[in-house]
Protein backbone atom coordinates (compact mmCIF):
# COMPACT_ATOMS: atom_id res chain seq x y z
CA UNK A 1 0.00 0.00 0.00
CA UNK A 2 1.36 3.03 -0.88
CA UNK A 3 2.45 6.56 1.73
CA UNK A 4 -0.72 8.39 1.22
CA UNK A 5 -3.09 5.48 1.81
CA UNK A 6 -1.39 4.57 4.56
CA UNK A 7 -1.27 8.28 6.25
CA UNK A 8 -5.01 8.47 5.55
CA UNK A 9 -5.47 5.24 7.01
CA UNK A 10 -4.10 5.69 10.56
CA UNK A 11 -5.48 9.29 10.66
CA UNK A 12 -9.21 7.30 10.81
CA UNK A 13 -8.23 4.94 12.76
CA UNK A 14 -6.76 7.08 15.21
CA UNK A 15 -9.81 9.11 14.92
CA UNK A 16 -8.47 12.56 13.92
CA UNK A 17 -8.89 14.75 11.64
CA UNK A 18 -6.40 16.26 8.95
CA UNK A 19 -6.80 19.39 10.95
CA UNK A 20 -5.14 17.89 14.06
CA UNK A 21 -2.36 15.79 12.70
CA UNK A 22 -1.22 19.33 10.80
CA UNK A 23 -1.46 21.49 13.38
CA UNK A 24 0.91 18.73 15.82
CA UNK A 25 2.86 18.89 12.88
CA UNK A 26 2.77 22.54 12.53
CA UNK A 27 1.99 22.24 8.68
CA UNK A 28 -1.14 24.28 7.61
CA UNK A 29 -4.19 21.56 6.63
CA UNK A 30 -3.42 21.73 2.68
CA UNK A 31 0.51 20.70 2.93
CA UNK A 32 -0.79 17.53 5.01
CA UNK A 33 -3.72 16.79 2.67
CA UNK A 34 -0.92 17.04 0.30
CA UNK A 35 1.09 14.02 1.43
CA UNK A 36 -2.30 12.08 2.15
CA UNK A 37 -3.38 12.52 -1.80
CA UNK A 38 0.39 11.98 -2.54
CA UNK A 39 1.08 15.02 -4.46
CA UNK A 40 3.70 15.52 -1.88
CA UNK A 41 5.96 13.11 0.27
CA UNK A 42 6.76 14.01 4.01
CA UNK A 43 10.18 14.69 4.94
CA UNK A 44 12.29 12.28 7.48
CA UNK A 45 11.59 13.97 10.51
CA UNK A 46 7.48 14.40 9.33
CA UNK A 47 7.79 10.56 8.90
CA UNK A 48 9.12 10.04 12.25
CA UNK A 49 6.68 12.96 13.47
CA UNK A 50 3.52 11.15 12.16
CA UNK A 51 4.79 7.29 13.25
CA UNK A 52 4.89 8.82 16.99
CA UNK A 53 1.42 10.55 16.64
CA UNK A 54 -0.01 7.18 15.09
CA UNK A 55 2.04 4.46 17.19
CA UNK A 56 3.22 2.90 14.56
CA UNK A 57 7.23 2.39 13.22
CA UNK A 58 8.13 4.49 9.87
CA UNK A 59 8.29 1.32 8.26
CA UNK A 60 4.28 0.47 9.18
CA UNK A 61 3.75 4.31 7.75
CA UNK A 62 5.91 3.08 4.30
CA UNK A 63 4.47 -0.09 4.11
CA UNK A 64 7.16 -2.30 4.47
CA UNK A 65 6.50 -4.73 7.41
CA UNK A 66 5.55 -7.30 5.38
CA UNK A 67 1.86 -8.13 4.37
CA UNK A 68 -0.20 -8.06 7.23
CA UNK A 69 -2.35 -11.47 5.26
CA UNK A 70 1.06 -13.01 6.15
CA UNK A 71 1.48 -12.20 9.53
CA UNK A 72 -2.33 -13.06 10.53
CA UNK A 73 -1.77 -16.47 8.68
CA UNK A 74 1.01 -17.14 11.18
CA UNK A 75 -0.06 -16.14 14.27
CA UNK A 76 -3.12 -18.22 13.46
CA UNK A 77 -0.84 -21.16 13.34
CA UNK A 78 0.78 -20.67 16.34
CA UNK A 79 -2.53 -20.00 18.27
CA UNK A 80 -3.84 -23.37 17.04
CA UNK A 81 -0.62 -24.77 18.11
CA UNK A 82 -1.62 -24.04 21.92
CA UNK A 83 -3.50 -25.72 24.55
CA UNK A 84 -7.25 -24.57 24.83
CA UNK A 85 -6.20 -22.29 28.13
CA UNK A 86 -3.24 -21.04 26.60
CA UNK A 87 -5.07 -19.81 23.80
CA UNK A 88 -7.96 -18.84 26.88
CA UNK A 89 -4.65 -16.62 28.17
CA UNK A 90 -3.88 -15.22 24.74
CA UNK A 91 -6.99 -13.73 24.12
CA UNK A 92 -6.81 -12.13 27.18
CA UNK A 93 -3.99 -10.56 26.74
CA UNK A 94 -5.23 -9.73 23.13
CA UNK A 95 -8.31 -7.91 24.62
CA UNK A 96 -6.02 -6.07 26.79
CA UNK A 97 -3.95 -5.01 24.47
CA UNK A 98 -6.53 -3.71 22.46
CA UNK A 99 -8.46 -2.04 25.11
CA UNK A 100 -4.64 -0.27 26.17
CA UNK A 101 -4.20 1.05 21.80
CA UNK A 102 -7.71 2.21 22.06
CA UNK A 103 -7.08 4.38 25.10
CA UNK A 104 -3.54 5.68 23.80
CA UNK A 105 -5.35 6.59 20.60
CA UNK A 106 -7.88 8.71 22.61
CA UNK A 107 -5.07 10.29 24.71
CA UNK A 108 -3.55 10.93 21.31
CA UNK A 109 -6.68 12.95 20.27
CA UNK A 110 -7.12 14.88 23.26
CA UNK A 111 -3.53 15.57 23.48
CA UNK A 112 -3.48 16.85 19.94
CA UNK A 113 -7.09 18.70 20.09
CA UNK A 114 -5.94 20.24 23.69
CA UNK A 115 -2.73 22.16 21.98
CA UNK A 116 -2.23 25.65 21.42
CA UNK A 117 -2.27 25.03 17.86
CA UNK A 118 -5.76 23.85 17.14
CA UNK A 119 -8.07 25.88 19.79
CA UNK A 120 -10.14 28.26 17.07
CA UNK A 121 -10.77 25.17 14.75
CA UNK A 122 -12.59 22.98 17.10
CA UNK A 123 -15.85 23.90 15.74
CA UNK A 124 -15.47 25.32 12.41
CA UNK A 125 -12.78 22.73 10.65
CA UNK A 126 -13.84 20.54 8.80
CA UNK A 127 -11.82 17.62 6.87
Amino acid sequence: MALHRNLQRMREANGLRQHEVSAALGLTRAAYANYETGIRSPKPDTLRQLARIYHVSVDALLGDEGSAGERERLLITQYRRLAPETQTHVLKLVEMEADLEQTRRKETRSDLTSTSLVPSCRSSCTV
